[in-house]
Formats: C-alpha cells, sequence, structure tokens
C-alpha cells in the first residue's frame, strides 16, 4: 500500500568504513556482524579440523559452527531490513549506485615477472582479499532487493545510476578530487569535504533529483514524450519490464482490462528475496 508523501528525495553512498550515507548528511554505521563473529568461527573451525573424522564431538562441533555461520546471516538480514523500511518511510525517490558486487570482489590477476621466468610480481591478493571480505560482509546486493522491494510496495522512486566516479568527483563543480585518506576528498576549487557525503551528492545529482528530470527520464525510456496527453508532469515512473509481464499474467487469469500508463506501477527491478512488506 502506498506510504504518505514526504517531500524528501536522497542519493545513497555504500561503503565499508561507513555502511550507508545519504546526500543529505545521515550515516548509518557498518555493523560488520562477520568480523564480530570471526574469532568464534574461527576457533570452531581449528577445532572440527582437529577432530576425528565421523566421530559424534565432530559432529556436534559442525552443528556449532553451523548454527553460527546461520546467527550471522539472520542479523545482517534483519539489519537490512530495519535499515531498508527506516530509508522506504523517510524518502519518496532514492537514488542507488548500480553496484556489480560479484566483479568488485573478484580476485586479483597474477602478475608474471619478465625479468625472471616463473616468477610472479606482487599484485596485493592479500589487501584485496580482506577489502572482499568486507564487501561481502557489507551485503550491499541483498539491502539493494530488500530496498527495492519495500519501496515498490510503498510507491516510492528507486533510481539506479552508474557509479563511476561519483567517489571522486567533486558534486559541486565536477573536477576531479584528490583523496588523501578515506573519508576525505579535496576538491581543487571547493576544498575539503567528506567523501561519503560528497559520493552520496553525486549519485543524487546524477539520478536528477531535485530537478524534475528523474521521472522524465524514467518515461523516455520506453518512448513517452514530454508532448504527450499525461500534461506537463507524469503521475508516476513508467511500467518496468517485471511489472508488464506480472500484469500480463494476472490479466490473462483474471480477465482484468488492458494495462494503463496512468497507473502508479512497480519502480524496483527485483523484489526481497522473501517477499515480506517489511520490519
Amino acid at each position: 500500500m502506498p506510504g504518505p508523501a514526504t517531500g524528501r528525495q536522497v542519493g545513497v553512498d555504500m561503503g565499508v568504513a561507513r555502511f550507508l550515507t545519504t546526500s543529505d548528511g545521515e550515516i548509518i554505521a557498518n555493523p560488520k556482524f562477520l568480523a564480530a563473529s570471526t574469532e568464534l568461527i574461527a576457533d570452531l573451525q581449528r577445532r572440527k579440523d582437529r577432530a576425528r573424522s565421523g566421530s559424534g564431538n565432530r559432529k556436534r562441533i559442525r552443528r556449532q559452527l553451523a548454527r553460527e555461520w546461520r546467527k550471522v546471516r539472520n542479523r545482517r538480514r534483519d539489519f537490512h531490513h530495519k535499515t531498508a523500511r527506516a530509508i522506504v518511510n523517510a524518502c519518496d525517490a532514492i537514488a542507488l549506485e548500480r553496484l556489480q558486487t560479484a566483479s568488485m570482489t573478484r580476485r586479483p590477476k597474477p602478475r608474471p615477472g619478465a625479468e625472471q621466468p616463473g616468477r610472479y610480481l606482487t599484485n596485493r591478493a592479500a589487501a584485496k582479499a580482506g577489502l572482499n571480505k568486507a564487501v561481502l560482509d557489507a551485503g550491499w546486493a541483498q539491502l539493494i532487493g530488500i530496498l527495492t522491494g519495500k519501496a515498490e510496495e510503498a510507491g516510492r522512486h528507486v533510481i539506479r545510476v552508474n557509479p563511476a566516479g561519483t567517489s571522486i568527483g567533486c558534486h559541486q563543480c565536477g573536477r576531479r578530487c584528490t583523496r588523501p585518506r578515506q573519508d576525505t576528498v579535496i576538491c581543487p576549487v571547493h576544498g575539503q569535504m567528506d567523501a561519503d557525503v560528497n559520493g552520496a551528492r553525486n549519485v543524487y545529482t546524477r539520478a536528477g533529483l531535485g530537478s524534475g528530470q528523474a521521472v522524465w527520464a524514467a518515461w523516455e525510456a520506453v518512448g513517452v514524450s514530454r508532448q504527450s496527453s499525461h500534461g506537463p508532469y507524469p503521475p508516476a515512473p513508467p511500467p518496468t519490464a517485471a511489472s508488464v509481464s506480472r500484469r500480463a499474467a494476472s490479466r490473462d487469469c483474471c480477465g482484468s482490462g488492458r494495462l494503463r500508463l496512468d497507473t502508479p506501477p512497480p519502480v524496483s527491478f527485483m523484489r526481497s528475496r522473501n517477499g515480506r512488506s517489511g520490519v
């Protein structure tokens, strides 16, 4: 059921040091659930490896280990549901980066040494492994899926943008910034600013929020021009391919009328895995 309008539109920057930062300065800390349980999980894994194969002790430890992994997953999912619900309740439009988590967490390629055949140069694989672990622990993909599902049910707008350059460009002038520290960028014109807030504002700008262009861009992508009979502003974002197929199936089963472009359709690309409406 659509929620009441709030008048708030935000761009969202997701990270590892901070889990989430919005374009208006709200910061959500990263709980790091896996990091908090790493010591206990590692101890159980060592005990299981030392236990005799097939013994009752090994089976008990294996169940304990599975239980700890399950706790980490459940805590992360609960955090994602509560975070997504708070954002959807507070915002009419949410701009997100189109992150490719699988590509971001690939292993670095080996670097063969040209001068010494058979030897390899350092490729910072250990540092990349630590970053990959932190990215997967944050669970960005799961949050995006839950958030877009809740936004669809509440009638909120979700806009996905290309993340290239959002972390290093100045949101005011577009110039390339230097980044002396993880939490700071320095623009040659506007000086020092918070890196995550700057990234979130770049996402906000790239999505066209605040300019009246975001919804029109979505309508024009499906061939509806601004000179159509919908008036100067469209009432809702256009139907996605998934929503069209769902409504077509419903029409075939229930004999309902044809699909109307002026009805508020879902705006997300995916739903949450369990399909629940909220926490």
